[in-house]
């Protein structure tokens, strides 16, 4: 399975983040037409997030 380019920049710019307090970060995402977000964006940009507010030494694990 091959992954585009396209593919890799649609999600670097879909977490990309800007910071507007310490601890609170604001994302966009795609228009899809549903009047919604999709579920699965709200949890990539949330660990994004957390990820950014943390030292590298800390990792996401289940």
């Amino acid at each position: 399975m091959s992954v585009s380019i396209h593919s890799v920049d649609s999600l670097r710019t879909l977490l990309e983040l800007e910071q507007v307090k310490p601890d609170a970060f604001l994302g966009a995402g795609p228009n899809l037409g549903w009047g919604r977000i999709y579920g699965g964006q709200v949890v990539s940009q949330a660990l994004r997030a957390a990820g950014l507010t943390v030292s590298a030494s800390h990792r996401v694990h289940s």
